[in-house]
């Protein structure tokens, strides 16, 4: 019997370009999630297909083989307190969300996405 992965796709924006991508997230263990692949997106599509219809808690790390914000390059991403996710170069600290504009200092870990789309 083969196993099921558990996978979801989380829909982020690129801070630079403002353009939309998905990263897709599977869960490696109980409750420990890593980001495998990032990949553009047009919204329109994204909403047609599904995406960012599931929440999911636990630890988010990154596989060795992430290449990054599919626009930028950026190898990280942080969640806004809008509850968005946007790229992130893993450095800079005071960040602009380019989902809601809302200008935010970078702390802590991320323990829960949720990827329903408000729409």
């Amino acid at each position: 019997m083969l196993e099921q992965l558990n996978v979801v796709i989380v829909l982020a924006k690129c801070r630079s370009s403002r353009q939309t991508f998905g990263i897709r997230i599977e869960e490696k263990s109980s409750s420990h999630w890593l980001a495998d692949w990032a990949f553009p997106i047009q919204d329109k599509k994204a909403v047609k297909e599904g995406y960012g219809q599931s929440e999911v808690q636990g630890t988010f790390g990154f596989d060795p083989a992430y290449p990054g914000c599919p626009h930028c390059h950026a190898p990280g991403f942080f969640k806004c307190s809008c509850g968005k996710v946007a790229c992130w170069d893993g450095e800079t600290r005071m960040v602009t969300c380019p989902w809601c504009s809302t200008r935010v200092e970078l702390s802590g870990t991320i323990d829960k996405i949720d990827t329903r789309h408000d729409r």
